[in-house]
């Protein structure tokens, strides 16, 4: 080996020392750097976490949110089959309706046609009535022509058994 000399060996310390405080920068540097990426990496990893959460929360009401699609389109088929069932009854509803229609139509049409009989009906009875106050008052006033017949009869009887009997005076006289 050689040997140095006091300066060559101050120098190559120095040397050595601004190598070495070269080096020291640079670890701190990297330090630094370490510390910044370590920071960087904590933050990351919370935000890696948090988005997991999300992930998790998503996910979740992603799966509400099928259940709820489900839920929905069973209603919707029962929704559609009851619209179905009430169809089917409305169809029937309406075709008895048109048959109540119908009925009811014939029914106002005899009604009409046994108004208009009872109202020729109704005519016709006030006709007779009529006919039978005259009959009644004509049978009244052929009672009093009767009457009066047999009174004038019964007098003219009167009459001749009285001139009968003036005659058979009469007679017996004569004889």
């Amino acid at each position: 080996q050689e040997i140095s000399t006091p300066t060559e060996t101050v120098s190559r310390l120095e040397d050595q020392a601004k190598e070495a405080q070269h080096n020291n920068e640079l670890l701190q540097t990297e330090l630094d750097t370490k510390e910044s990426l370590q920071t960087e990496l904590t933050a990351a990893t919370e935000e890696l976490q948090k988005l997991q959460t999300d992930k998790t929360t998503l996910h979740e009401k992603n799966k509400k949110l099928v259940k709820h699609k489900l839920d929905a389109k069973q209603q919707i088929s029962e929704l559609q089959q009851e619209n179905e069932t009430m169809s089917e009854k409305l169809e029937q509803v309406l075709s008895r309706q048109k048959e109540c229609e119908s009925q009811l139509s014939e029914y106002r049409n005899l009604r009409d046609k046994l108004e208009t009989q009872l109202r020729n009906q109704t005519a016709e009875c006030k006709v007779l009535q009529t006919e039978n106050s005259k009959q009644e008052r004509m049978v009244k006033v052929h009672a009093q022509t009767i009457s009066d017949l047999q009174n004038t009869l019964q007098t003219q009887e009167t009459q001749i058994e009285q001139q009968t009997a003036r005659i058979q005076v009469m007679t017996q006289e004569h004889t």
